[in-house]
């Protein structure tokens, strides 16, 4: 269970009146190789003013993962939602993501390019993700793992395609 409290001034990229809190529920785990991960975030609290106008957060997330580990190799599979906005009778839905500018989920689509969010670096806003993902161990010091995402906007306006495209990240260590 985490509890994060934001509050911000003008300046540094932050709009001026926003006080917002973060909920979340977090579990992950392994039985017997079988891997388990679950989150679910909940926001609130006044995201900012406009023209003197408090707007409220309204924004959550969730997140459900499950996988199998054997001795030299893992699959795992998961899928994330992240509210999208519709700003309506003075609230945003959208989520705000608190953390910082490293990788969660995707790499190119969260803090390289605008993202169904609207600009860069922002995480699992207005996004719906499917992944799956490889990792080997062949020798006891390398590893690799790919990892594959299927990307949605949460929300559009009109009739703008929600299908946000693909994501294909490899990583060797």
């Amino acid at each position: 269970i985490n509890y994060t409290y934001l509050t911000a001034s003008s300046g540094a990229g932050f709009v001026a009146g926003k006080s917002e809190s973060n909920v979340g529920l977090h579990a992950n785990g392994d039985i017997s190789g079988f891997t388990y991960n679950a989150a679910v975030d909940f926001q609130f609290g006044k995201k900012f003013e406009n023209h003197g106008e408090e707007i409220k957060a309204k924004g959550y997330a969730a997140l459900l993962g499950l996988g199998y580990q054997w001795d030299w190799a893992g699959l795992r599979f998961a899928g994330a939602y992240g509210s999208g906005g519709d700003l309506e009778e003075k609230k945003e839905k959208s989520f705000d993501t608190f953390l910082g500018n490293d990788q969660h989920y995707t790499l190119v689509y969260e803090y390289r390019v605008a993202s169904a969010a609207g600009t860069v670096n922002t995480g699992i806003s207005n996004t719906t993700y499917l992944n799956l993902d490889l990792d080997v161990a062949p020798m006891k010091d390398l590893k690799a793992s790919l990892d594959g995402y299927i990307i949605r906007a949460s929300k559009t306006i009109g009739d703008v395609s929600k299908d946000a495209g693909c994501e294909i990240d490899g990583r060797v260590s």
